[in-house]
């Protein structure tokens, strides 16, 4: 589980809400693809959820904000869902980054809301 500080000076507390976690793939597993991620949402967010972003080897968009935030030429690695499970069908082997750590991936996934912009400041995130 990833450990994000609260209090950061943007003001924002990132967090990972009870019932809100990838089930699939779990936790540093060794994976082929497409990738197939499922995950549970819980019953913490409200009627105000009709979507997910899912963000590949990325940080995912600030709250309130739509992919629009990405310049178009800079979103690649983002999918949106209309709910667990879905399809990555691939991801790209990380460059510049140690020989060890380009297969290394990680996915975060956030609610969105009917315009397409993130809700809140919460995440659920896997590394594989």
């Amino acid at each position: 589980m990833l450990v994000v500080p609260t209090g950061c000076a943007t003001g924002l507390s990132f967090r990972e809400p009870k019932g809100f976690a990838v089930v699939a793939p779990a936790e540093r597993e060794l994976v082929s693809e497409p990738l197939l991620v499922e995950w549970t949402s819980g019953s913490n967010f409200g009627a105000g959820v009709v979507s997910f972003g899912l963000f590949v080897d990325r940080a995912p968009q600030p709250p309130g904000k739509t992919v629009e935030h990405f310049v178009e030429d800079n979103r690649s690695n983002i999918y949106v869902a209309a709910g667990s499970p879905f399809e990555v069908p691939s991801f790209e082997r990380r460059l510049g980054v140690a020989k060890g750590e380009r297969d290394r991936h990680w996915i975060t996934i956030v609610p969105l809301n009917e315009d397409g912009e993130r809700i809140g400041e919460t995440y659920a995130r896997v590394e594989f």
